[in-house]
Formats: C-alpha cells, sequence, structure tokens
C-alpha cells in the first residue's frame, strides 16, 4: 500500500519493545530493486513494446490500413473458430457439375482428344492450384483475408484499383452463376412435360424462376457465417453425389477401347488450358481470399494453403476429363452435351427425375453464387463506401435481379457468348489474380515489421 508522503510516522519505544516481545523475526522491508526481482516486475507491468518508426514509413503505412481494418474484422468474426476439415469440405462447392459438362463437350467440339484435354486440364490446374493455395497459406499468416491484407501495401491508388476490379469480377460472375442455375431450373422443368410452355409461359417461368434464385442467393449472402457455411456444405455434398450420379449415367455410353494418343498440334492444346485457366480462376480466384479465412489463422501447419489449393482444383478437374471421355465416346452425344446439358443428361431417366436433377445441377450452382454475392459484398469495402457486408450484399443482389429483368426482356441468351465471355474476362482475372499473389507475397515479408 502507499503511504502518502504528507504523513510522518514516528516509531516509539513502546512499539519497539512489542515487536520484539513476540519472539518472531521482525520482517525486514522489500528492496527497492534487486538484480532478479526488477527484471519479473518490470515484465508484468511494463507496457507492450512498441514498433520503432522508421522515417515515414510506420505512419503511411498506418494510414493505408486504417480503411480496411474494420473490413477486416468484420470478415474474420463470420469464420472465426472453423477448422481444417471444415475447409476441406467447404472446397467441394468448386465442384459444380454442370460446369464440367460444358467445357468437356466445348473442349471436344474444338477438336481436342481426351489426351489433350487432359494435357491441358493439367496446365491450367497446377497454375490456379498455385494461385489458391498462396491465398490460402497468406491469409492464414496475416490474420485476415487476402483481399484485404495485400490491398493495405499497394498505396491510395492501388487499393480502390484492385478493390474495384475484383468488385466488378465478383459481381458479372454473381449474375452470370444466377443466369445459368434459372436457366437450368426452367430446362428441368421443360423437360419434365408438367408444365406445357408456350411464349408467354415461358417468359413467365423464366422471371419466377429468375426470382426464386436471386432471393435465394442475396439472403444466403446476406446471412452468411454458419448459414452461409451450411449451404456451401450442402451444395458440396450435392455437387458430389451428383458428379456420382453422371459418371454412372455416363458408363454404357463409353468408349473403353479408346486408343489414347496424341491427335492433333500443341497450339490448340495451350489455348484451351487458357481457357481452362481463365474459367478456373473466375471460378476460384476471385472467391479465394474470403474463402480462406474458413480455417484459422493461428495453425501451426502449412496444410490449409495445400489443402485448398488440391480439394478445389483436383475433383473439377477429373471430371472435366471424364466429361471429355464421354463426350468423345459419340460425336452425337458430344453435341448433345454442348447445346443441351441438362436435356442430355435427364433424357431417358424415369418421371421422377425433377428433384435429383434439381439437386444435382441446379443447387451446386446457387451455393456457388451466394458464396460468390458474399464476397462481392465484403470487396466493397476496399472502395470506401460505408456499410456493413450483409448490406452491400442485398444492394448487389437488387442491382443483379435487374440485370437479369433487362436479359429476360430482351430475350438475350448468356450462354450463347459464355465462352467468348470467360476468354474476355479470362485476361483480365488472370492479371488482378496475379498482382494479388504478388502483394501477398511481398506483405507477407513486412507484416510483422510495420503493425503496431
Amino acid at each position: 500500500e502507499s503511504i502518502d508522503a504528507s504523513e510522518e510516522v514516528v516509531p516509539t519505544e513502546d512499539a519497539a519493545s512489542e515487536e520484539v516481545a513476540h519472539g518472531e523475526s521482525v520482517e525486514e522491508p522489500l528492496e527497492e530493486s534487486s538484480p532478479e526481482t526488477a527484471g519479473e516486475d518490470s515484465a508484468e507491468v511494463s507496457p507492450p513494446a512498441q514498433v520503432p518508426k522508421t522515417g515515414e514509413q510506420w505512419p503511411l503505412e498506418q494510414a493505408a490500413t486504417e480503411t480496411v481494418a474494420a473490413a477486416a474484422t468484420e470478415d474474420a468474426s463470420s469464420h472465426r473458430g472453423v477448422g481444417i476439415l471444415t475447409r476441406t469440405f467447404s472446397w467441394l462447392v468448386a465442384l459444380v457439375p454442370l460446369v464440367a459438362l460444358s467445357a468437356g463437350s466445348f473442349l471436344v467440339f474444338q477438336g481436342l482428344g481426351v489426351l489433350e484435354v487432359a494435357a491441358a486440364m493439367a496446365l491450367a490446374g497446377v497454375i490456379a492450384a498455385l494461385v489458391v493455395g498462396q491465398f490460402s497459406r497468406a491469409s492464414k499468416f496475416s490474420g485476415a483475408s487476402t483481399d484485404i491484407h495485400s490491398v493495405s501495401h499497394v498505396g491510395r491508388v492501388g487499393r480502390p484499383l484492385l478493390g474495384g476490379l475484383a468488385l466488378v469480377l465478383r459481381s458479372i460472375l454473381a449474375t452470370v452463376l444466377v443466369v445459368l442455375t434459372a436457366a437450368v431450373l426452367v430446362d428441368i422443368i421443360d423437360e419434365s412435360g408438367f408444365w406445357t410452355l408456350v411464349t408467354w409461359d415461358f417468359w413467365i417461368l423464366r422471371a419466377i424462376a429468375g426470382a426464386l434464385v436471386v432471393g435465394a442467393v442475396a439472403a444466403l449472402a446476406a446471412l452468411g457465417g454458419t448459414v452461409l457455411r451450411v449451404a456451401m456444405f450442402a451444395s458440396g455434398g450435392l455437387g458430389l453425389l451428383g458428379s456420382l450420379a453422371l459418371i454412372v449415367r455416363a458408363l454404357p455410353g463409353l468408349d473403353t477401347s479408346m486408343t489414347l494418343s496424341w491427335q492433333g498440334e500443341y497450339m490448340p492444346v495451350i489455348a484451351a488450358a487458357s481457357f481452362l485457366l481463365a474459367g478456373l480462376l473466375l471460378l476460384l480466384g476471385v472467391v479465394a481470399e474470403d474463402f480462406a479465412q474458413l480455417a484459422p489463422t493461428d495453425s501451426p501447419s502449412r496444410a490449409p494453403g495445400l489443402i485448398s489449393a488440391l480439394v478445389s482444383v483436383v475433383p473439377l478437374s477429373a471430371l472435366v476429363i471424364f466429361v471429355s471421355w464421354w463426350a468423345d465416346s459419340s460425336p452425337l452425344t458430344g453435341l448433345s452435351l454442348l447445346a443441351d446439358p441438362v436435356g442430355a443428361v435427364v433424357s431417358d431417366l424415369p418421371s421422377w427425375f425433377p428433384l435429383p436433377a434439381l439437386a444435382f445441377l441446379a443447387l451446386p450452382l446457387l451455393g456457388l453464387a451466394a458464396l460468390v454475392l458474399h464476397s462481392a459484398g465484403a470487396g466493397v469495402s476496399m472502395l470506401g463506401i460505408p456499410g456493413q457486408a450483409r448490406h452491400h450484399s442485398l444492394a448487389l443482389g437488387l442491382v443483379m435481379a435487374g440485370v437479369l429483368a433487362a436479359l429476360i426482356a430482351t430475350n438475350f441468351s448468356v450462354i450463347s457468348v459464355l465462352p467468348d465471355l470467360v476468354y474476355t474476362l479470362g485476361v483480365v482475372v488472370a492479371a488482378w489474380a496475379g498482382t494479388m499473389v504478388l502483394t501477398s507475397l511481398f506483405s507477407a515479408s513486412r507484416t510483422n515489421h510495420h503493425i503496431p
């Protein structure tokens, strides 16, 4: 206890004699400072060491990160406490059977054989896996999503530029996925024969399907957290079951006597690899940094990056190669898969096919679209726009609804221009992903030196 300095305590002889009369040793006053205790006491009460300021570097970096600090906290809080096993199963959301059907049949239609498709898929898959793995690894070390962590090191001009580019890519991808989901829903109803469609009925059905899909995607993206994670689990599980069902469906039509041989030049294979890489980066790269928060950042293992790279790329790549085998086994089957994948898959199936077709073909697309829209809503903060991520996701959902309504009113088919769209956006997303990987590598080496 502290003693007031203004008071003087004068010991008396009687008091001193009473202390000695007890026959016990008189306690010695505490030492003011000793070599052994001084270090321990100072370690307990001294404030945490501050990182030295070197010139103007530290204040400028702090100013650069102030804009994204709140976004990093909100982004990490919704994914806190989730382990590596969760990350493994969550990445199955990338296994979308309809994407594999379209990609495999398109490459065979371009004149490639199964061996050429496998080579192109392997080349594109390795590069995409490296991007996804680096995003996950950087997120593990930084404690925030790689998007938030990286853009804080590129200055006041680079931050809104990269953030705005990521927002545009995610918004376009979410819109395309919503359009494809609504189209698959309409095709399933049309193939089932439950609703005899005429011109106006078809337009009305497209509007209803689009409204349902946009509402479900926006709701899942806005809720985020556990709800979105459960939706991703469900989509990934349905995608895995749908892939197995697709393999069983295709087995009778496979040409098992096919001889694997190189059938063409090398340049078409490189072009196919570019196309596949563009598609993989669009599907996986633009959401990998936000998705990486599904693993704990304090894990001592570097396995999360490897797990993300393998689970996100390998199953989808294997399914694309299998579909190319199926399409190459019969020219008629290949053309049917390219022109009408839903109709080619559900043909000659029992009358109860709409439910499994809806679960295995449409719902995996819906779960991936919700993840992309959630990432887009979280990335709005990169532009300095105030508000919570869920509000941004809902606002982007309204924009998607308007775009979908315009597409329905003009009867514009996104599927017909999808390959050209992938090629065009692939150039942009490749440049964006390369910049993000380099900045994440650079920022990871500086994280421990410039954070106060």
